[in-house]
C-alpha cells in the first residue's frame, strides 16, 4: 500500500518535470515546427499519465500543462 502511494508520487512528480522540460525547450521537445504551423505534442505526457496512473493523477499532471503554459505565454512571447 505504501509503496504504491510512493510510486504514484515519484511517477506525478517525473510526468510533471517532463512537461516543464517540453515546455521550457519547446523547440522538438514540445512542438513540432513545420512550415505553417508548429505542433504541439506536450499533451501526449498528460494523457500518458492519466492512462497509466488514473484520473486523480491525470488532473494533476494537466494542472502542471496549464500553469507551465500560462507562464509560457506570458515571459515568453514572441514579439512580431
Amino acid at each position: 500500500m505504501k509503496k504504491d502511494k510512493i510510486f504514484q508520487l515519484v511517477f506525478t512528480a517525473i510526468l510533471i518535470s517532463i512537461i516543464i522540460l517540453q515546455s521550457f525547450y519547446s523547440i522538438f521537445l514540445g512542438n513540432l515546427p513545420l512550415v505553417v504551423i508548429d505542433i504541439t505534442i506536450i499533451h501526449i505526457t498528460v494523457i500518458i499519465g492519466a492512462c497509466i496512473m488514473g484520473v486523480a493523477n491525470g488532473i494533476i499532471t494537466r494542472n502542471g500543462l496549464g500553469c507551465m503554459l500560462f507562464y509560457s505565454s506570458i515571459y515568453f512571447r514572441k514579439c512580431h
